[in-house]
């Protein structure tokens, strides 16, 4: 794995099928494990099993979770790209804001700030307004007393992309001293209308088993012996490897306290 500036882990590779690939090679190692390739749609399916763990995502586990009588938290997309108000801007083009990484899609925007702005505000209504802090904006000050005589426009491209820069400012070609301060703090400030998301692309969403209904240790306080871990649960975070903590530590604490019910219960 590799870590960001912002503590976020990743494999090497960038794949999360390679996480995925790696814990089944590791469980078929044990014979005591039997992997079954078998879909589970309601409590039914397993209703001749003494202990049941639900490690589940999100995607097509509503029934399952209200089967065993559990309150679902609608599951609504936590981490996905934007869809934004009169897309003008180049697509393809990764901007580095202070608030974080962002690229233009056809559509809006994708990637890490994007995914964090939509998780932040999953239980929004769109459309609703976004501020990005695109730059420092005395730096940008600085810029221009070192570039007075330059364009506004080829000095603010010292700091972003310059296709961007064309659509963003209005003025481009007009001397930098000749700007007023209030016109570039506006700039510095970039203004979004976001009116949904991506159809598709999701990394994790908000939502879940309700964790009122459950114990410490992710236990049902309703039904017995039954055990919720991972994103099936209303737990979500950040990219950078927090989902997939969330779905460790869960587990592993799920673990232990079947272990422990097992040998209290002999």
């Amino acid at each position: 794995t590799y870590k960001d500036k912002n503590n976020r882990f990743y494999p090497i590779s960038n794949s999360s099928k390679e996480v995925k690939d790696k814990m089944l090679s590791d469980l078929r190692q044990y014979k005591n494990i039997k992997i079954i390739n078998k879909e589970i749609l309601s409590k039914n399916d397993i209703k001749d099993y003494n202990y049941k763990i639900i490690s589940a995502g999100s995607r097509n586990t509503e029934k399952l979770i209200i089967s065993f009588s559990h309150t679902l938290r609608p599951f609504k997309k936590a981490l996905v790209g934007l869809r934004i108000n009169n897309m003008i801007y180049p697509e393809g083009v990764t901007i580095k804001s202070l608030d974080g990484d962002f690229i233009f899609t056809k559509n809006g925007i994708s990637g890490p700030l994007a995914f964090k702005i939509s998780s932040d505000n999953v239980n929004k209504t769109f459309p609703y307004e976004i501020s990005i802090k695109l730059f420092d904006i005395n730096e940008l000050f600085n810029l221009i007393k070192a570039n007075s005589k330059k364009s506004i426009g080829t000095v603010i491209s010292m700091l972003l992309p310059k296709s961007f820069t064309k659509t963003l400012v209005k003025d481009f070609d007009k001397k930098a001293s000749e700007i007023s301060k209030k016109y570039l703090e506006e700039l510095s400030m970039f203004k979004l209308t976001v009116i949904g998301t991506e159809n598709k692309g999701e990394i994790v969403n908000s939502g879940g088993v309700d964790l009122l209904e459950l114990t410490n240790n992710c236990k049902s306080k309703t039904e017995n012996n039954l055990w919720f871990c991972g994103e099936i649960l209303n737990i979500d975070g950040y990219c950078g490897g927090f989902n997939l903590q969330n779905c460790w530590s869960t587990g592993y604490v799920v673990a232990n306290d079947v272990v422990k019910t097992i040998v209290n219960n002999k």
